[in-house]
This record gives C-alpha cells, structure tokens and sequence, in this order.
C-alpha cells in the first residue's frame, strides 16, 4: 500500500465519492431490501507495487445494486486481512464472513461450509445445478447463463476491462428486457455486481502474487506461467454462482451466498509460487 501524500488525497477523494454513491444507492434501491450499506469505506484501486498493471476499475453507476460487489470486496477483504487465504481453512473463511457481513452489515448468513462446498461442486456441471434451482424464470436463467459463459470466454487475466465492458451490455441488455419482472432484474444486476467486483478483486490478487511487472513482460510470463489463471478464474466464477445461489434472500443473500463461495473456492489457488 502506497504511504505517499498522493496516495492519501485520491484515496480521500474515492473515500468521499464512495459514500456519496452509497447514500444515494440505499436511498433509491435499498428501499426494497432490508440492507443499507451506510458508512462504506473503500478504495479499490490499492497496490504494493507501482510497477504492477492495476486494471480498470470496477464500477458501472448505471447499476442501482453496484454496492453489493463493493460490499462483497470488503468481505473479501477482510477475509484475507483477518485469516488470510493461504493459512485457513474453508471453515475459518466462511465463518469469518459470516462474522464480518453480521458485524458490518447485520446480515444473519445462513451458508455453511457443507452448503458453500456443493456450490463448488457444481463447476463439473458449469452450475447448472445452481442456475436450474434458483426460483425464476427460464428467461432470467438464460441471463445467468450468459453470464456464466461471457466469464469463460473471456478468462484473460490481462483483459478484465473488455470482460467488464461485456458483463455490461448483458446489465443493460436485462434492462431493456421488458419480460422480465422487476424483482428478477434487481436478481441480475446484484449478481452482476458481484461478478464486476469479484473478478475485478482476484485479476488484482493475481497480478500482485505474480509479481506482473509492465517493465519486465518475460519475468512476468514465467511466473504466470507457474500459477494456472483458470483456478483463479474458477474462483471468481464460483463466487458469481454463490450470489445466484443466495438470491432469493435479496441483497444480504447474494453478498453472503458470492463471499462465502469465493472465501470457500479460495483453496483452489496457488498461493505460493512453487520453485
């Protein structure tokens, strides 16, 4: 984390646009959910290394649920800073969301490790499982669905801004769709949210663990090149699977159901570069 005045002051001005954001969010879309994010704290755009190619940032403002993949990173976060990823187990990270999402927000979760593991699972099947179960139209999971395949097709780690450029049109193409109820758009676009913000996390986590260095493209190829992108791909879609799975609880079920997932999936990585 930089320690620079410059640092501090953009820091200060995405603090104040972020709050500014949330208030107007919990005014005109958490009228329908029991959750409003008030007070939320974030930089997203954080980094320990200026040589490091920190992608473009997340956001979609035309997303009234954008705080939801805000939220979900803090967990996310909190997470990594309270347990670590590399030193737990999946039960110690699922507890501590669970813990951070009660403290932070008052949602009760009600995800297990047994409950997280079965979304996990369901990656044999590309969640077809999960998207079958989920209580809605056949149309809405189609959505889902080409949510699902936008994030495979698109599994570059050096191409996260055209895959949020697409995760986009598939928000205003939801929209725009008149046979869709508004209650299964608002599900869509929380989901969205999620996959926006979740991969925006991990594609940062990853180029940090890599070392990416723009000034150094073919140390970076080689240490890519011992840490598989699709397991941190699969984590990412795992979390997007975990808030459709979480969904019928609203707001509080879609960051618990994508934290939890995530927290959970996390064992697939590669932590440690090996030698």
């Amino acid at each position: 984390m930089f320690n620079s005045k410059t640092f501090q002051k953009i820091y200060k001005i995405q603090k104040m646009f972020v709050l500014l954001f949330v208030a107007i969010f919990s005014f005109n879309a958490c009228k329908q959910d029991s959750l409003k994010p008030e007070g939320l704290q974030m930089n997203e755009n954080q980094q320990s290394n200026e040589n490091v190619l920190i992608p473009c940032e997340p956001s979609n403002p035309n997303n009234p649920f954008d705080s939801v993949g805000i939220i979900h990173n803090l967990a996310l976060e909190d997470v990594n800073n309270s347990v670590s990823f590399n030193f737990s187990t999946i039960n110690q990270r699922i507890n501590r969301v669970n813990q951070f999402l009660y403290q932070q927000y008052g949602i009760n979760s009600s995800f297990t490790t047994a409950t997280i593991s079965s979304i996990i699972a369901d990656t044999s099947s590309n969640f077809n499982g999960i998207v079958g179960a989920a209580s809605v139209s056949n149309n809405l999971k189609n959505k889902i669905r080409s949510l699902f395949v936008l994030i495979k097709s698109n599994s570059s780690f050096n191409n996260y801004c055209n895959l949020k450029g697409g995760i986009i049109l598939l928000e205003e193409d939801v929209l725009g769709d008149t046979t869709l109820t508004l209650e299964e758009k608002n599900i869509f676009l929380r989901v969205s949210s999620v996959a926006r913000h979740t991969l925006y996390y991990w594609t940062t986590k990853y180029m940090l663990a890599t070392n990416y260095d723009v000034n150094n493209v073919q140390a970076s190829a080689n240490a890519r090149s011992k840490r598989p992108w699709w397991k941190w791909v699969v984590v990412g879609l795992c979390d997007v699977a975990g808030g459709v799975a979480g969904s019928g609880a609203g707001v509080a079920g879609v960051v618990a159901g994508a934290a939890g997932a995530s927290s959970g999936a996390a064992s697939l990585v590669d932590w440690v570069v090996p030698d």
